[in-house]
């Protein structure tokens, strides 16, 4: 998802560097002082960042934050 969005929109999207240590590796960058047609939507970063918890979270989290939603 990283690639996809770096490469779709630099101006709102950026790669982190990584560490030596590896700290950072697929971690997306978001610019939030852009504006305009740029601007940030805090909808899509909420979204980016559930996506992001339901893939690192423990399964019996997911299924917990599942259970709540409905």
């Amino acid at each position: 998802m990283q690639e996809e969005l770096v490469s779709a929109e630099p101006v709102r999207f950026f790669a982190p560097p990584t560490s030596a240590s590896g700290v950072f590796s697929g971690w997306l960058g978001v610019y939030l002082d852009t504006s305009g047609t740029h601007s940030v939507n805090w909808g899509e970063i909420a979204a980016i960042v559930e996506d992001a918890c339901r893939h690192a979270a423990p399964k019996a989290l997911v299924s917990d934050l599942d259970d709540r939603s409905r």
